[in-house]
């Protein structure tokens, strides 16, 4: 068995050094047959040859790629080295703060409070210490969370971290310290300019709370202020930048959520002047598809198809086309969903869009008419990313054997991988090793690396050691 790990990892050596590309898995691919004969390769052998043979090639990976992988694993102390080993000091930053959150996410809060106390730069440590006391806020510890609150210096921090303590509580239906934390933020808000956009942030979350804790008559308030300024700016500036499509779209689903279109028709019936174009609304149809009921989901592809026939130069169009396609799959209207990508130009862009509508198909459990989708599709690698979408609903169902045999059927090696991991995301541990495995050998350590702290204890440590020692 040792002299076939060796050849194993001779052949992976020389398969990761050829393949740069995303080409096509060959059939008599050496390590596709060892797993076939039988002998299924010890995950955490397969992971350390596999970063050993990147290693000797003298590739060079980013700290910030392990470090929250092993704040999860509970290295935390490993991690923050890492981190500090960055020298740009805004990536350093940004690396900290999902630490701190990795870390309290894993539960050890008192590990991510240590390293909030250690970071010396105060603006960096407000921006980690909201993300601690949220971490902490998840688990009803309301009143510590409040007094870290009250210890931020910077007001912009304050304001945003009371908001989003109003939002977790609303989540975990404590409408109790909802309310409070929102009077809070509410009051602060009142001190700050209404065009700071950190400012209306904030309102687009106590629209959530107001509507969560039932004032629905609040919510419209608020909302009334995030459409002033998104008005405004667009008046000025013609369009709506991405965090501010954002931020409209947000308020427009939580009341679609709600049954409440009242604000998108009035916005609709305005254009071409209104804030309301193609990409905002397409972020409310992605926003509401998996939440929104029924009748709502419809009215809601009836605006945008309406939209789309009466303005050609509409902007945002394709990405408007692109959320009225997905949301009619996701509510079994696959006709009416296939019809739209016709109207698309590029086969490249109709092909993907087939792709979303397979992977919706697969959801309501129609496997055989989900494959005939796939068959339908005219590009080859098109085919194969939706075949992955049918592996993740079948693995989704339980029906392991036949999503493991469609996983293998896939010619290319980059959905394959993607197909693996798929399976290794779904499994039980013991089985999603086996997967996990045989992704790595596929495409490396790097596809499973995410999985580890979860599926093999301890081994994305050792991979780390592998990398950076």
């Amino acid at each position: 068995m040792l002299d076939r790990l060796d050849n194993w990892g001779t052949w992976l050596r020389a398969k990761r050094d050829a393949e740069e590309g995303d080409g096509l898995a060959p059939e008599n691919d050496a390590g596709r047959d060892i797993l076939r004969s039988g002998f299924e390769p010890c995950l955490a052998a397969v992971l350390r040859l596999s970063a050993w043979c990147d290693a000797v090639r003298g590739d060079k990976w980013d700290p910030r790629w392990f470090t929250t992988g092993l704040a999860r694993s509970g290295r935390l102390a490993r991690a923050a080295e890492l981190a500090y080993t960055i020298s740009d000091q805004n990536r350093q930053g940004d690396v900290l703060v999902e630490l701190v959150q990795a870390a309290a996410g894993a539960g050890d809060l008192r590990g991510a409070q240590a390293l909030v106390e250690s970071i010396p730069r105060r603006p960096l440590r407000d921006r980690a210490l909201v993300a601690l006391l949220l971490a902490g806020a998840r688990t009803g510890a309301h009143d510590r969370a409040a007094a870290l609150a009250e210890g931020l210096r910077y007001p912009h921090e304050q304001l945003r971290a009371w908001a989003m303590l109003a939002k977790v509580a609303a989540c975990n239906g404590d409408t109790r310290h909802a309310l409070r934390f929102a009077a809070r933020a509410e009051e602060m808000s009142r001190h700050v300019p209404a065009d700071e956009l950190w400012s209306v942030n904030v309102l687009v979350l106590l629209v959530e709370v107001a509507a969560a804790t039932g004032d629905q008559v609040r919510a419209g308030e608020f909302a009334d202020r995030v459409e002033d300024f998104a008005r405004a700016w667009r008046n000025r500036y013609r369009r709506l930048d991405p965090e501010k499509e954002r931020m409209l779209a947000a308020v427009l689903a939580s009341e679609a959520r709600r049954g409440d279109l009242d604000r998108i028709d009035a916005l609709l019936r305005r254009s071409p002047r209104a804030p309301l174009d193609g990409a905002v609304l397409a972020a409310v149809l992605d926003a509401v598809a998996d939440t929104a009921g029924q009748d709502v989901a419809l009215a809601l592809a009836d605006r945008a198809e309406t939209l789309l026939g009466t303005d050609d130069e509409l902007f945002g169009r394709d990405d408007l086309l692109r959320a009225v396609t997905l949301l009619l799959a996701r509510h079994g209207q696959v006709e009416r969903a296939t019809a739209l990508t016709d109207s698309v130009d590029s086969p490249e862009v109709r092909a993907q869009r087939l792709a979303h509508i397979v992977r919706e198909v697969a959801r309501r459990g129609d496997w055989d008419r989900a494959e005939a989708v796939v068959h339908s599709i005219a590009y080859r690698w098109a085919q194969a990313e939706a075949l992955v979408e049918v592996v993740r609903e079948l693995a989704r169902h339980g029906d392991w054997d036949r999503a493991e045999a469609l996983a293998r059927s896939i010619p290319y090696r980059s959905p394959r991988t993607e197909a693996m991991v798929v399976l290794a995301t779904a499994a039980e541990p013991s089985q999603a090793r086996r997967f996990a495995a045989q992704a790595v050998v596929l495409d490396g350590w790097s596809s499973v690396f995410r999985l580890l702290d979860r599926i093999a204890p301890g081994s994305a440590a050792a991979v780390v050691d592998q990398m950076v020692s």
